[in-house]
């Protein structure tokens, strides 16, 4: 940690030590585990997050008075994109929830401790033709909350749940692991999710420690939720970076007909292509989004070029783009993922034409 807050000032050449500190993160520490966290092999994902909470990633949004970093949110996106780029994966994804926390008000910023692991779980909205569902209920003895929510992201061996309900009633609840009536079962491993530490998580008249009434709610919500799609928004482009790099380099050095596979115009063009969309979606911390519209947008965007991108990558490899070790296949599915979280795109783009009317 100390490393980090050292350097968390805002300051140009600050920002770029920070961002540098995310990069080794990323490539020395986070990307020699990919398989492993890919493979959900025991003690992968609590290795990656001994070394996130070792230089304070995980609470980088809170202020070094309250035990954080103290990094701007444009900061922190362009670290999520470095250690994304690194190969960290949608496991990162969990490191953003767990920062997230920090753009919620006091009483639950609070929550994220030394080392700690929490996860932010954003409800399906109503019209999500799911089964995934909450209902909140306010009692004597405190706020119950009762239904369903799966896959939630992180929620698997972490020190809690913070929930983020959508819709009319809007709520942000603080469930610790081990609290009545709150059970954490660990999903089938499908797509990206097998890095992400997904749950399924049953609440059955389980009282929140910390619940925000509606009126505060609803701002957290909205808070909260713009951070995660920024911040998913920069994991694309750092997904997308490393498909680049990973097929350009495989370009250069395969050889076919005589010549790298480089020099052959269906591979120049996947790899332009690549370049193209990667010019396009410029990193969100260049110019963080603001509200959440601009911050929708840019996760879509971002998801949308980073599928394509890791598509080309497995094409450009070949036959062996199908193959667990190039890494290629991975980024596929980890950016096939974004297209699902916090929100289905579909749901995403819905949220933004109604926003935009």
């Amino acid at each position: 940690m100390t490393a980090v807050a050292a350097t968390a000032s805002g300051a140009a050449a600050e920002r770029d030590e920070v961002v540098a500190v995310a990069r080794e993160l990323g490539r020395r520490e986070l990307a020699p585990r990919g398989l492993d966290l890919d493979k959900r092999r025991p003690g992968a994902l609590d290795a990656a997050w001994g070394q996130v909470a070792e230089v304070g990633f995980d609470r980088a949004l809170l202020a070094v008075d309250d035990g954080g970093v103290g990094l701007d949110p444009g900061s922190l996106l362009l670290c999520l994109e470095e250690i994304a780029a690194g190969d960290g994966g949608v496991a990162i994804l969990v490191l953003l929830a767990n920062a997230a926390l920090a753009a919620l008000p006091a009483e639950l910023a609070a929550q994220v401790g030394e080392g700690k692991r929490w996860a932010l779980v954003p409800a399906p909205p109503e019209e999500a033709p799911t089964g995934a569902r909450i209902e909140v209920a306010a009692r004597e003895d405190g706020t119950v909350v009762v239904g369903a929510l799966s896959p939630a992201l992180g929620a698997l061996g972490a020190d809690g749940i913070v929930v983020v309900g959508r819709g009319a009633e809007p709520a942000v609840l603080a469930l610790p692991a081990g609290t009545a009536g709150l059970r954490i079962e660990a999903c089938e491993p499908q797509l990206g999710l097998r890095a992400a530490a997904a749950a399924r998580i049953s609440l059955s008249d389980a009282t929140a420690e910390v619940a925000l009434p509606p009126a505060e709610a609803g701002a957290a919500t909205a808070d909260s939720l713009t951070l995660l799609r920024a911040g998913a928004a920069a994991i694309g482009r750092g997904i997308a970076r490393r498909a680049h790099d990973l097929a350009l380099a495989y370009a250069e050095e395969r050889v076919q007909g005589g010549v790298p596979i480089v020099e052959h115009d269906a591979v120049r063009e996947m790899l332009a292509a690549m370049a193209v969309r990667l010019a396009a979606t410029p990193s969100p911390a260049l110019g963080a989004p603001a509200g959440e519209a601009a911050a929708l947008a840019a996760k879509l965007a971002a998801a949308d070029a980073a599928v394509a991108t890791t598509t080309d990558a497995v094409q450009v490899f070949g036959g062996t783009g199908y193959m667990h070790e190039t890494g290629v296949e991975k980024l596929m599915r980890d950016a096939k993922f974004l297209q699902l979280w916090p929100e289905p795109s579909w749901v995403a783009r819905s949220l933004l034409v109604d926003l935009r009317r």
